[in-house]
């Protein structure tokens, strides 16, 4: 079990991650959030440190990282620096999640409290699973996708690379034959309800979901 741990972002998202480490690693493990740009933040949040990327390598070089950024493309980039710096990866998986032996999750990558995961699922790295979501049977999560609070996916689905989910967002099956997709960086606007495929990049809102120019990002979550 890890002793101590690197938060990378001390947002909302940070705060919630660091809460959902201490249930998963022990409430003594030792948390610092790391941060760019130290001057927009308290020398402490909830109790713990923030330093920067610097202070931290410099202090704990053989601390695991966890990345805790809503955005998909800032996790990507900062998974990068770190992995040049020679850090690895801590992977949180609340212990109260229900997941058979059937479900493989990639490096870095966070599954809150309430989730529901059963059979033959592929999760990759850095893929950020929100509270009460469930994915079911044959779903693949391509690196660094992104499923916001109360997302639902049915069997067959799969979520392209940096791909969001909005919240409350749902998709309804695909086939053996031919997976449901939601493409890379396609983004599903909260409360739609996915029917037929996403095409890379594209935005869809609504139920059924239907594609509109994009109005928002997936930065949803600081």
């Amino acid at each position: 079990m890890a002793s101590g741990l690197g938060i990378y972002g001390a947002g909302g998202a940070g705060r919630e991650i660091a809460w959902l480490a201490r249930v998963c690693l022990g409430p003594n493990v030792h948390i610092r959030f790391i941060v760019d740009n130290p001057a927009t933040q308290a020398s402490t949040i909830n109790g713990l440190d923030v330093v920067t990327f610097d202070q931290f390598l410099a202090s704990t070089p053989n601390v695991p990282v966890t990345i805790a950024i809503g955005d998909a493309a800032s996790r990507e980039r900062i998974s990068e620096t770190c992995k040049a710096a020679g850090l690895r990866f801590q992977t949180l998986i609340h212990p109260g999640v229900i997941l058979s032996p059937f479900v493989s999750v990639g490096e870095g990558s966070i599954i809150c409290e309430g989730c529901v995961l059963t059979t033959n699922i592929e999760i990759g790295r850095h893929v950020y699973v929100n509270i009460g979501c469930t994915i079911s049977h044959d779903c693949i999560l391509d690196d660094f996708a992104t499923l916001s609070p109360g997302v639902h996916l049915a069997g067959w689905v799969s979520a392209g690379r940096r791909a969001f989910f909005g919240t409350g967002a749902s998709a309804m099956n695909g086939s053996r034959s031919r997976r449901l997709a939601v493409g890379d960086n396609a983004i599903v606007g909260a409360g739609a309800c996915v029917i037929d495929d996403v095409a890379p990049g594209e935005t869809v809102i609504g139920v059924p979901a239907r594609p509109r120019a994009p109005r928002f990002s997936s930065d949803r979550h600081d």
